[in-house]
């Protein structure tokens, strides 16, 4: 029988050259009015928590996911304390809804100077506990956020649990949207599942409301990544897809092809070992937690990286399948795209996923890859890949893998972090309980210059803070002479 993916249930809740941020002058690469207009907008004391740049990629990457959120997210998040103020809903035990950590949009969708606000919220109503959802979500929608006579509106949803986004222009017009994953059949804890399987969903925003639109047949993703897989102009998707505890249903990447606005042809044949997979009658899915796009090689085409876990053992059975396909569960691996839109596991380049030694320490293996970014940290031309990750749901941590000309990876995270590896207060084995004054899971990374020093920045993106007496409000790695270093801000009074 397939395994249960688990999930810690209480956190549902230009054209340029690449651009180092180890030494080099961030400001010296925006134009005068650029620099000015950041000097003017953003305060400087203390830790500013506002989008003050983001990497300039080559042009084939500006078409992705990833560019998007270094561009437009803000580096700051809804922290616990704000929205239990301003945005939860409690109206006693059969109508109460929570903002989810990793289901929030703080950015400026319509270009007008202002930050708006988008998030989804988990519906606990009448829950056995906290955490254990009772229902579907709802959308939150609250145009021009920080202005004091604006107002939030609430949509319902019909996603359950672990909405996460995607930002991107699906339709072309001009304005981001956000695509979103859920996991809706889920094992709910006590030997079920949520509900069925649901669609990818887009919402396009408005100042008058909201529109979603399903694309795609039911599926369960773990991520979702972005960007012109086939080089014809517009944003294309592609899903780490992952049907839990179904022998009925082999899991692989699915890919939705956009026709220019928005709307999309389904595939599960880009990847051309998917096929032995889905013919193959063992019931083992092609696993990943962690799918993005960049051009790792600089060849003008998008590339796919890809990880999951590691410490999994191959069974004989399926040995001759994952050597047929290159496929190994326990490896990060980048697949050399060529602008066709198609892929093979066996033109690619990949590295074994190591344990620190402290994760082993704590046995709080095995270690599950869940988001990442990319930044020219060594000025060599070639992006490094930064991903986060989670040991074993008791912590997380940053790695550092160094892009060799496009040709390989190499894990060079001492090199630069400091403190990588940030394990609950205690942690001693799977699921270990987050203490107040730990820094919860993120699902994902932003590269920007969080502190306006002049240097980019690692950003966790909305890490969780479970426990409502952490006076952690966020958390990022800031650059100190290409050094990495995890600086905590604290809820103001």
């Amino acid at each position: 029988m397939k395994g249960f993916k688990a999930f810690n249930i209480i956190l549902i809740i230009s054209t340029s050259l690449y651009i180092s941020c180890s030494n080099d002058d961030l400001k010296e690469t925006l134009s005068n009015e650029q620099v000015e207009e950041e000097e003017n907008n953003n305060p400087t004391e203390p830790y500013p928590l506002g989008n003050y740049g983001f990497p300039d990629y080559s042009s084939i990457n500006q078409s992705t996911g990833t560019y998007v959120s270094n561009r437009e997210s803000s580096g700051r998040f809804i922290s616990r304390v704000e929205a239990e103020e301003k945005i939860n809903i409690r109206n006693g035990e059969n109508e109460e809804y929570l903002l989810s950590d990793q289901a929030q949009a703080l950015f400026d969708f319509d270009g007008d100077g202002d930050l708006d606000f988008f998030g989804w919220m988990v519906n606990i109503s009448s829950a056995t506990s906290l955490g254990y959802i009772s229902g579907p979500g709802r959308w939150v929608w609250w145009p021009n956020y920080e202005d004091e006579n604006s107002s939030p509106t609430y949509y319902d949803s019909s996603l359950w649990f672990a909405a996460r986004y995607e930002m991107n222009d699906f339709n072309g017009d001009g304005i981001i949207d956000l695509l979103w994953e859920n996991e809706n059949h889920h094992e709910d804890g006590s030997g079920g599942f949520y509900t069925d399987h649901y669609p990818l969903l887009i919402t396009y925003l408005s100042e008058s409301g909201i529109t979603e639109k399903t694309i795609g047949p039911p599926t369960g993703a773990h991520d979702i990544a972005t960007g012109d897989i086939d080089n014809d102009g517009d944003v294309d998707i592609i899903e780490a897809e992952w049907h839990y505890g179904d022998c009925d249903h082999v899991s692989v990447p699915s890919f939705y092809i956009n026709d220019g606005v928005g709307n999309f042809s389904f595939s599960k044949s880009n990847l051309e070992e998917s096929s032995l997979f889905l013919q193959n009658n063992s019931c083992v899915d092609m696993i990943f937690t962690y799918i993005s796009l960049f051009d790792i090689n600089n060849d003008g085409y998008l590339d796919v990286v890809s990880g999951y876990s590691n410490n999994h053992e191959i069974p004989d059975f399926v040995e001759e399948l994952y050597n047929e396909t290159n496929y190994n569960p326990n490896y990060l691996k980048v697949w050399l795209g060529d602008g066709s839109g198609n892929f093979s596991l066996n033109n690619s380049i990949d590295i074994s996923v190591t344990s620190p030694s402290t994760v082993i320490n704590t046995n709080t293996e095995p270690v599950i890859q869940l988001g990442g970014n990319f930044v020219d940290l060594d000025s060599d031309g070639f992006p490094e890949i930064i991903t986060v990750e989670t040991y074993n749901y008791s912590g997380w941590g940053i790695r550092v893998y160094r892009n060799i000309n496009g040709e390989e990876i190499e894990d060079v995270t001492s090199n630069y972090i400091t403190d990588p590896v940030q394990l609950y207060s205690g942690a001693n084995g799977p699921f270990s309980p987050q203490q107040p004054g730990d820094v919860g899971i993120s699902y994902d990374l932003q590269i920007i210059d969080i502190d306006n020093d002049g240097d980019y920045d690692i950003m966790l993106s909305y890490p969780s803070i479970e426990d409502v007496a952490s006076t952690v409000d966020t958390a990022y790695y800031e650059n100190n002479s290409g050094v990495y270093s995890l600086i905590k801000t604290e809820n103001q009074p």
